[in-house]
Parts: C-alpha cells; sequence; structure tokens
C-alpha cells in the first residue's frame, strides 16, 4: 500500500519552494498549498513568520506543539528520534501514520526555528507523520504508534523539538518502506499515557509502575457493571443500598486485578469460539 505522504522526499524537503505553492491571499498575507493533500494555511507577507504570527492568521485550523510538531486542520507533523531509522506506516481505521522524513511542510514552517549546524539537515530528520485524525486524537494515535513502532523494532520513538545539540547520524539505509493495517488507536487516552510512560523508562521497576497503573485503571472500571446494577435495582432501599455500596467498594479494593483478569479470561474465551 502506497502511503499518502511519502516516506522521503525528491528534491528535499529543504526545497520547499518546489514542493509548496504560494499565492496572493490579502490583505497583507500569501496563501500556502501543499499539493499532495490538499493542505492549505496563510502566512503573513515578508520575512520569516512565527509560529505565534501563522497562528494568528489561521485560528483554531493550525496549532503548533512548541518548535516539536504542528497541526493543519486533520493533518498533524511532529519531529520524533527514531535512532534505528526504520520507516514505516500503518493504517489505523481511516488515520494514516507514516514515520519517515520531515515533509517540506514543516521545512516551510519551522524554517526560522531550524539552525542545520545544530539540528542536521532536513534531509536528516525523522517525523511522525497523521492523516485524517482530528485534533482531539492526536495524543492518542501519536502513543499508539509510537507503541506499535516500539514492539516490532524495539526502539520507541520520542519528540525531539528543535535545537537541540546533536549531531546527525549517518547510519546504513536498512528502513522498512511499507505501510501495514492496524486496528483503530485506543481511544482511553489516561492509560494510554501510563503505557508510554512506562517504554520510555529505562529502568524496569519504574517502568513496572506505570503498567502497574495502567491495570488499576481498567481494573476499578471492570466492576461499574455491579455498581450500575445496584444502582436501578428498585427493590433495594437507601439504607441496603447505602450498605451494599459500601461492601462493593471494599470488595473492589480487595479483588481488583482478581476480577479484571477473570473478565479477560472470559473475553479470550468468547473470542475464540
Amino acid at each position: 500500500m502506497t502511503p499518502l505522504v511519502p516516506f522521503t522526499f525528491d528534491p528535499p524537503s529543504s526545497e520547499y519552494f518546489d514542493h509548496l505553492e504560494y499565492s496572493e491571499a490579502p490583505p497583507a498575507a500569501s496563501s500556502v498549498r501543499w499539493p499532495l493533500l490538499g493542505i492549505e494555511f496563510k502566512r503573513p507577507e515578508g520575512g520569516y513568520p512565527t509560529l505565534e504570527e501563522i497562528a494568528a492568521l489561521n485560528g483554531e485550523r493550525f496549532k503548533a506543539y512548541g518548535i516539536s510538531g504542528y497541526s493543519i486542520d486533520k493533518y498533524h507533523e511532529f519531529l520524533v528520534d527514531i535512532p534505528s531509522q526504520k520507516f514505516i506506516g500503518f493504517k489505523m481505521g481511516n488515520v494514516e501514520v507514516t514515520f519517515g522524513l520531515a515533509t517540506p511542510l514543516v521545512a516551510a514552517i519551522f524554517y526560522p526555528y531550524h539552525e542545520e549546524k545544530y539540528d542536521g539537515p532536513w534531509e536528516h530528520t525523522p517525523s511522525l507523520r497523521i492523516t485524517n485524525a482530528p485534533q482531539k486524537d492526536v495524543e492518542v494515535t501519536f502513543i499508539a504508534a509510537c507503541a506499535e513502532y516500539e514492539a516490532r523494532f524495539g526502539v520507541c520513538p520520542t519528540l525531539s523539538p528543535l535545537a537541540e545539540d546533536y549531531p546527525p547520524e549517518e547510519e546504513e539505509d536498512d528502513r522498512v518502506d511499507k505501510v501495514h493495517t492496524l486496528p483503530p488507536a485506543i481511544g482511553d487516552l489516561e492509560p494510554m499515557r501510563f503505557y508510554h510512560a512506562a517504554l520510555l523508562q529505562r529502568d524496569a521497576a519504574a517502568a513496572c509502575v506505570s503498567y502497574y497503573r495502567m491495570l488499576e485503571y481498567y481494573s476499578f472500571f471492570a466492576n461499574f457493571g455491579a455498581m450500575s446494577a445496584l444502582r436501578h435495582d428498585r427493590s433495594v432501599s437507601d439504607a441496603e443500598f447505602s450498605r451494599q455500596t459500601l461492601e462493593l467498594i471494599r470488595a473492589m479494593k480487595k479483588g481488583q486485578f482478581s476480577g479484571l483478569l477473570v473478565l479477560l479470561q472470559h473475553r479470550s474465551c468468547s473470542l475464540r469460539l
């Protein structure tokens, strides 16, 4: 499957004028369009506009994440550190995520902040590109893609803002230029944050704490069915409801994980059937 956003660009992204279309957008502004995806935004005329100036012209359509990434409508791009330099793509429902080289669009937007001496050329700068995702789903999609990358290659991509003092790495070109189909990203943001934090930990004990918090989150909600049934039982008096609620909470504290494991085992058996 050919990705919507290529893994590499020819000419390279540093020559972004060869990839983008510029036109007047009065007053005192120009329109920048990337024909590849049909993405368009406004920027002030003359000089090198800041991210704040671009945001002021485009409203909620544009959002900058420091100097590590940006969103334009349903397209998002983040500069990342992936020492393995293996490029790959994932299809999560209608959302596509690719790991490749920085696009001409990020080169044009972040030009005032880019110092090749410290950041390296755009031709050596990897990025994570997300297409067709609303801004509210960006973080959970980012985490899901990084987790899948780590599972395949043993390296978890991390945000890599500009102006960091690291030399560009010259490594053998052993990239995996393919797009793989995956289920849609999990929508529960809080446990995904715990999972992502665990992947980034170098210390096994610290990672275990984050994994524990993830299990704790789901084990608590696994008991909501009993609480809901009790709340809707009209035969239970107010006093009895209070007593049974207290007993249920006590039982949840003692047996959260065992209840979660039973639930997961039951669902696993159902899927096999």
